[in-house]
């Protein structure tokens, strides 16, 4: 081409990319296409990363039993026994957390032992971390950095006391109450919506009071703050609330 010609050509390919010809377009997409990759095996190296971690703590050898441990285990295998709670022994945590325990162990013949009640624990501790993960996420943070701040949770909070703990048992259900919040529209979907809200803060206080009151107080201040002030909505919160603990 006339030199004047090749120049113009250069300028256009400048100010437009997408239109410098068909090897240009290739290799850009080629780039993306390595980094989406690269970002993708990243993030499979720290999921991998943090649930072999967790898997790791389960064995007592690498995590020394807990005083509270020992007492809802042994609080379980009384429930299994046939006592009852509060009845025939007392325990200062509510009782969702040696209920649960007691389910766990029944589905595996039984017995109570301080290995086999961490499993569920693990699985609680990666299910919080999955519904922290999905909240962040639809709060409109980027997918790396709502998986990165959510991973501070396992990683750092709980692999320190890897234990069937009411407090992790507790945690769950007030992340899940998050589902039921719209953060496209500010608020909480309708009266089905407040009712999942108060049903989490409910089984949230079958595990530990105080993060079941959290819970309450949090949607409460959304409930009078969120232009929704009205009676049907907490109505519909406390009736979820009471499906949870009543039976209890």
């Amino acid at each position: 081409r006339p030199p004047a010609q090749v120049d113009e050509t250069c300028r256009e390919a400048a100010r437009n990319p997408m239109r410098a010809g068909p090897v240009t377009s290739a290799a850009k997409k080629g780039e993306n296409a390595v980094s989406r990759y690269i970002a993708r095996g990243a993030v499979g190296i720290v999921i991998a990363a943090v649930v072999l971690l967790i898997l790791l703590k389960i064995s007592p050898n690498a995590c020394a039993p807990k005083w509270d441990e020992t007492l809802c285990v042994y609080d379980a295998q009384r429930v299994l026994s046939g006592q009852v709670p509060y009845r025939d022994f007392f325990n200062f945590i509510p009782p969702g957390s040696f209920l649960l325990q007691a389910g766990w162990y029944a589905l595996w013949g039984g017995k109570a032992t301080l290995t086999l009640g961490r499993y569920p624990a693990v699985l609680v501790a990666l299910l919080s971390w999955l519904s922290l993960w999905r909240t962040l996420k639809r709060a409109r943070w980027s997918w790396y950095a709502a998986l990165l701040l959510s991973t501070l949770y396992p990683a750092a909070i709980y692999v320190f006391w890897p234990i069937p703990s009411h407090h992790w048992f507790a945690i769950l259900p007030f992340f899940l109450s998050f589902e039921a919040y719209d953060f496209e529209e500010k608020r909480v979907r309708g009266l089905g919506g407040w009712l999942w809200c108060g049903l989490m803060a409910g089984i949230a206080v079958l595990f530990l009071q105080t993060i079941g009151l959290y819970a309450a107080l949090f949607w409460g201040t959304v409930w009078i703050l969120g232009g929704e002030k009205r009676p049907s909505r907490a109505a519909a919160a406390l009736g979820g609330a009471s499906m949870a603990v009543f039976p209890v």
